[in-house]
């Protein structure tokens, strides 16, 4: 597998891609993020970390000038029915930093701001990816993400969590259930009592 490439720039092409001219003799079309792509210029000497889309008989590589900016498009599009589309939205729309940060803080409104990014795939990418990725940061940003966290979630929130918890629902039946509310209810808007009503609800079906 392929996983970085250094070559020239031989042609851009509208669809944000390039053609890397690769060991002064191959030609290879390498799809770019638009800000990546306009960085470049023709006859440009660069290094880009690569992904290998492979779908039925077609392939396609996608190039990427960080190596961190790869590892989260490839995050991203291990997320169920989360395709190349949709990552490359929100790695367009957001550094890396800032997008690891968004979905640890489970800020769904942010992240649907970027185009093809609806509410439902929002949850999806926070509830799957919110434990798998870590925030790049010293130790002093760390507390400072930790406390937004913390802060983001509402006392009513924490309430019913606590309250489930005390039921003896495990953490993953409290977080699923907490997902399938917010799919309909906006959680920061509610009462205690009003969530643990819906939760319950849902969990004894």
């Amino acid at each position: 597998m392929i996983e970085s490439l250094q070559g020239i720039v031989e042609q851009k092409k509208e669809d944000n891609s390039i053609v890397l001219n690769f060991l002064g003799a191959i030609g290879l079309k390498i799809f770019l993020l638009k800000t990546d792509f306009l960085t470049l210029e023709v006859k440009q000497s660069t290094k880009l970390y690569i992904h290998t889309q492979i779908q039925a008989e077609k392939i396609r590589l996608f190039g990427f000038l960080s190596l961190e900016q790869k590892e989260l498009f490839e995050l991203l599009i291990s997320v169920k029915n989360i395709g190349t589309k949709s990552a490359v939205s929100l790695a367009e729309n957001f550094k890396s930093q800032e997008l690891t940060r968004l979905i640890l803080l489970e800020d769904l409104k942010s992240l649907t701001k970027a185009p093809g990014v609806g509410l439902k795939t929002a949850q999806r990418i926070v509830f799957e990816l919110k434990n798998k990725i870590k925030p790049k940061t010293d130790n002093s940003e760390k507390k400072a993400v930790s406390s937004s966290i913390s802060s983001s979630i509402s006392s009513s929130i924490k309430e019913a969590q606590e309250t489930l918890r005390n039921l003896d629902y495990s953490e993953k039946e409290i977080q699923f259930v907490l997902l399938e509310i917010g799919k309909k209810e906006v959680l920061e808007n509610l009462e205690t009592a009003e969530i643990l009503q819906l939760a319950l609800g849902k969990l004894s079906l």
